[in-house]
């Protein structure tokens, strides 16, 4: 109760104290601070828990002077101690703890019991430990090593087929190892012996036994196959035609391509009128294919010419003429060519009126004697006709002395010198002495006039000259050398001979193409035994087989010319590409399969196959010309697989390689079948009994249970 009061009064006092209305004679007479009464001395402090380790106090004023309670601050002792809780994983190697007074928490590092082998370690494997914190319980896993491994070791000696070596094998967890191998010894095989001959179908067979394990080997030789003879034989108007393929070993034989006979085809042979050159020809019929004739031509009779008569016209200097023919009026044949002639010039007859003179001009009349035309012309002065006369002659290189003298009137012009003339070079060499085939000669060039050598030069020996005439040639082939020898044809002296190494190698740049629809024509290398290599055109020339297109095999014709002989034929081939693609759809309605792939250039047909397994055994199951085939319904539930090869018979048989391997898997369906209400079988959808009528769809087991029996031209049971 007195404490009770006391804070009520402390309360109302500081109240007061912070209104500044507490007179300073209240503090004092209880014995105060000597700053009680300043005003800001004093503050009001809240009441402060005591902590686990640091006391408290109740709420009262503090001075600011002094710096203790003045009123009220009575102490809340702490407890001394902390209330720890367990200790939790903090993690990283940390456990820690808590106070559940103050909550304070107190970290440290996990103390780790001895541990626990939770797996054994082993050869083959690592162990583990597990180790727990004797404080928190939490646990850490450590590994434990393997320990070595316990190897045992076995020889074992070399076989036939297996090699020797050194077993070294664990006896703790089985892991093993090799060493000191030996190779297998291989079998110790007898001769080959023919167990079983064979034909254009099947090889041969051979086996031989090893003396030491007794093992068989058999060797299936590759049957040559059929060597089959072509014969084609073309259709006639009257009889069909076919192909022919005869095996000229075992005589199998099998015909392809047959083609109906061709029917004749009647056309008409027209008709030709006579003429007077050639006879004539009436209407005629015939077969344009065989040439059968069924109505004939007559010859008609040649006509006779008709002459038409070409009048001469003389031509004079007025009018044009013509020289006299003939031709004939039907066949315009010429007898006699009428030639145009033109138009004569005048024959003028010339009188002198007046004459002319070197100096002075003329006049003179031209009459033409056939149309008396008349005219009169001037005739220009002559002009003085100088001749010179040599006073002293000039030379190549001394002037002369000379004058001009008129040959009509005889008047002269003053002397004049007359410039040395010069050297007149020949444009070509003159030989002085003539080269032979060994022997250099000589030449110069010289004045025309006076003959003096301008230049002169060496003519190099002409060298030896040989022809065909004095060659003679023994030619290589395939397997001499050949020589040729030559004399001069000029001098007849010498012999040249050179050997001609022997054709060593033949060559084309490709054996093998794949068909793409252009021609293949692979290049030919031909080489002497020295290495060198020949010229087509000069030394051989090549003929290559015709199309070269299509698959098939094809030759190259080397023959050689020049100073080689003999010919060689050369093969190569064209294959096809297998069809790149193949896809494969189920008709799950009707069971069947629709096949289809990508296009091969050159192919004329597709071959399709099946397995009922990847990898086993694939049967034909037709052919087809498209690039699709449908097969016929195939069980369901099954997997099948297809694939393809592309064929072409254009230039012998070729097949490709096969195609790469769809499969497609059938699924199950139900037996559907048919039947009517007054039937006593049941069918397909697709059976000709049951066109038009009123199917009724059932199963076969629903349909046999109701006396239905199954239709043996649909079902086939």
């Amino acid at each position: 109760m007195r404490t009770g009061l006391k804070r009520s009064i402390a309360l109302c006092m500081m109240i007061l104290l912070l209104l500044g209305t507490v007179p300073a004679a209240v503090f004092a007479a209880d014995g105060g601070c000597e700053h009680a009464g300043v005003a800001g001395a004093y503050v009001s402090m809240a009441k402060e828990a005591a902590t686990c380790l640091v006391d408290g106090h109740e709420e009262g004023v503090w001075c600011t002077k002094c710096n203790k309670f003045i009123l009220g601050g009575e102490t809340i002792s702490a407890p001394g101690s902390h209330n720890w809780g367990a200790y939790t994983d903090a993690g990283n190697g940390m456990h820690k703890r808590t106070c559940g007074r103050c909550g304070e928490t107190e970290t440290e590092a996990h103390a780790w019991n001895a541990g626990t082998v939770t797996v054994e370690a082993k050869c083959d494997r690592e162990g583990s430990k597990v180790f727990t914190c004797t404080k928190c319980a939490a646990t850490k896993t450590e590994s434990i090593a393997k320990p070595a491994h316990k190897y045992v070791e076995t020889t074992v000696a070399p076989a036939c087929e297996t090699e020797g070596y050194v077993l070294h094998k664990c006896s703790e967890c089985g892991d093993n190892y090799k060493t000191n191998i030996v190779a297998a010894n291989g079998h110790t095989f007898g001769e080959w012996v023919e167990v079983s001959a064979g034909d254009c179908t099947h090889g041969a067979t051979k086996e031989r036994v090893c003396s030491v394990c007794g093992k068989k080997e058999t060797q299936n030789g590759v049957a040559p196959g059929h060597k089959y003879e072509k014969e084609i034989i073309e259709p006639t108007c009257e009889a069909p035609g076919k192909t022919t393929y005869t095996c000229s070993v075992c005589g199998d034989t099998y015909d392809t391509d047959p083609k109906n006979r061709l029917g004749h085809h009647i056309v008409k042979m027209e008709a030709k009128e006579a003429t007077c050159q050639e006879t004539g020809l009436t209407e005629g019929k015939q077969c344009d294919r065989c040439g059968k004739i069924y109505v004939a031509q007559t010859e008609i009779p040649v006509k006779e010419h008709k002459i038409v008569t070409i009048a001469p016209i003389t031509p004079t200097c007025q009018n044009a003429g013509r020289t006299a023919g003939s031709y004939c009026e039907y066949c315009k044949t010429v007898f006699e060519e009428s030639v145009d002639l033109p138009k004569t010039d005048h024959n003028y007859v010339e009188k002198i009126i007046k004459a002319a003179t070197c100096t002075d001009s003329g006049l003179v009349t031209k009459t033409c004697t056939y149309c008396d035309e008349t005219v009169t012309e001037e005739v220009a002065a002559t002009g003085h006709d100088y001749e010179l006369v040599v006073i002293s002659e000039a030379t190549c290189d001394v002037d002369g002395v000379g004058k001009k003298v008129c040959k009509v009137c005889g008047h002269e012009t003053a002397e004049k010198v007359i410039k040395a003339k010069g050297h007149q070079w020949n444009k070509f060499w003159t030989v002085d002495k003539a080269a032979t085939c060994t022997a250099p000669g000589r030449k110069s060039v010289r004045c025309a006039v006076c003959n003096q050598q301008y230049k002169s030069k060496t003519i190099p020996a002409a060298g030896h000259k040989y022809t065909a005439a004095t060659t003679s040639i023994k030619k290589a082939t395939l397997t001499r050398d050949g020589v040729v020898r030559k004399v001069c044809a000029v001098c007849g002296e010498g012999e040249v001979v050179t050997d001609v190494p022997r054709v060593a190698s033949i060559a084309l740049s490709a054996t093998s193409y794949v068909c793409d629809g252009k021609a293949k024509k692979p290049a030919v290398v031909v080489k002497d035994a020295e290495g060198n290599k020949l010229v087509n055109g000069t030394d051989y020339t090549l003929v290559y087989s015709t199309g070269r297109k299509q698959p098939g095999k094809y030759a190259v014709k080397v023959t050689f010319t020049g100073n080689y002989s003999g010919t060689k034929k050369l093969y190569y081939k064209i294959t096809l590409a297998a069809p790149k693609t193949v896809k494969a759809a189920v008709n799950a309605k009707k069971g069947t399969v629709k096949i289809a792939w990508s296009n091969v250039v050159g192919a004329q047909k597709y071959v399709i196959y099946y397995a009922t397994s990847e990898n086993g055994t694939y049967t034909k199951l037709g052919t087809s010309t498209t690039r699709t085939f449908t097969t016929k319904v195939l069980p369901a539930g099954k997997t099948y697989y297809f694939k393809v090869r592309a064929f072409s018979a254009a230039n012998g048989k070729v097949y490709s390689v096969y195609s790469p391997v769809a499969s497609v898997k059938i699924p199950a369906r139900a037996d559907t079948v048919y039947v009517t209400k007054e039937g006593k079988h049941y069918h397909r959808s697709t059976c000709v009994y049951m066109q038009g009528a009123n199917m009724i769809s059932t199963t076969a087991a629903d349909a046999k249970k109701s006396g239905y029996t199954p239709c043996t031209k649909c079902i086939g049971e």
